[in-house]
C-alpha cells in the first residue's frame, strides 16, 4: 500500500497490493515397520516384508512357497509333492504320507501297516503267506524209511523210470546218515493184475532193481535184502485205478538197527550222526 506519486493520466491516487495463501499440514503416514506398505497395525508380519491378503493372519506376510498337496511342506522340499503327507525332516520322505514299515504302501492303504510287503497290483502291503514247508523225500521212521514219493517204473517190467533217481537219492542219503541201520528190507509191491505168481515175480525183479541202485550209490550190498510180494499184501481196493497205484510201491523196512551208544548223533564227542 502507497501514495501515487506519478501524475500521468490514468495513474491512480493510491495503489493497495493483497496477498492471501493457505498451506495445511501433509498428515504423517501410519507406522509401517518393515517398510511393505501395510500398516503395522493391520499387519501380521511387523518385521517381514509383505503382500496384502484377504486372510487376516496372513495379511502382510511374505507369500507362502507353492505347496501343491497342502501339507504344509512346500513343494521343492516336499519329496511327496503331489500327496499329502507329514514332516519327517528326512530327505526320502519329507512330506510324504506315514509309510511305517517303509514297504512304499501309505499307512492308510496298507494292510499290514508294520509289517513290509508288496504293492499294488502285486499286493496290499501285507507279506505274502509262506509257502507249506514240504515233507521230506524220505525220512527215517522206527521201523522204515518212508518215503513221500513213489518208485517209479516201466509198465510190466523193473527197470526203473529216470524219475525215481530223485527219491531213491534220498533214500541213499538216510542210510548213509544213519549207520546205525544195518539191514533193510526192500520191499516190491504189485497191483493185482496178472497172477499172484508173475506179481512176486516181478516185485521181487523190482526189488532187486532198487538194491542195485542203491549200491551203486556207494550203499554197502549187505544191508539190503529184496523181497518181492507181488499182490499179497494190498493196501488199498484193487478195483479202481487209484487203489492199483497205491498197490504198486517200494517200501524200506528196516530188519536190524544198532543201540544208540551214548555219544551217537554227538559230533563233538566224535561219534557218529
Amino acid at each position: 500500500m502507497g501514495p501515487g506519486l506519478g501524475r500521468g493520466a490514468g495513474s491512480a491516487d493510491v495503489r493497495v497490493l493483497a496477498l492471501l495463501g493457505y498451506a495445511p499440514e501433509k498428515a504423517k503416514p501410519p507406522p509401517d515397520r518393515d517398510n511393505d506398505g501395510i500398516p503395522d497395525k493391520s499387519d501380521a508380519c511387523l518385521d517381514l516384508v509383505g503382500v496384502e491378503s484377504g486372510d487376516p493372519l496372513l495379511h502382510g506376510c511374505p507369500e507362502p512357497p507353492p505347496d501343491y498337496d497342502g501339507d504344509a511342506v512346500p513343494d521343492e522340499n516336499d519329496a511327496c509333492p503331489r500327496a499329502a503327507g507329514e514332516a519327517t525332516f528326512v530327505r526320502k520322505t519329507h512330506g510324504c504320507p506315514k509309510d511305517t514299515d517303509e514297504d512304499g504302501v501309505p499307512d492308510k492303504k496298507d494292510a499290514c501297516p508294520t509289517e513290509p510287503g508288496p504293492k499294488p497290483p502285486a499286493g496290499n502291503g501285507c507279506p505274502k503267506p509262506k509257502e507249506p514247508e514240504l515233507p521230506p523225500v524220505a525220512s527215517l521212521a522206527e521201523q522204515e524209511i518212508v518215503i513221500s514219493q513213489q518208485v517209479q517204473f516201466e509198465t510190466g517190467t523193473a527197470v526203473l523210470r529216470p524219475e525215481s533217481d530223485g527219491v531213491l537219492g534220498e533214500v541213499a542219503r538216510v542210510l548213509t546218515d544213519h549207520p546205525e541201520v544195518t539191514r533193510i528190507e526192500v520191499q516190491g509191491h504189485t497191483d493185482d493184475t496178472g497172477t499172484p505168481d508173475v506179481n512176486r515175480k516181478l516185485g521181487q525183479d523190482r526189488a532187486e532193481s532198487v538194491v542195485a541202485w542203491l549200491v551203486r550209490r556207494g550203499i554197502g550190498r549187505g544191508r539190503l535184502v529184496p523181497k518181492g510180494y507181488g499182490s499179497d499184501k494190498p493196501i488199498a481196493d484193487n478195483t479202481t485205478e487209484e487203489g492199483r497205484g497205491k498197490n504198486r510201491r517200494v517200501e524200506f523196512r528196516i530188519l536190524e538197527k544198532k543201540p544208540a551208544t551214548k555219544d551217537e548223533g554227538n559230533p563233538a564227542s566224535g561219534g557218529a550222526k
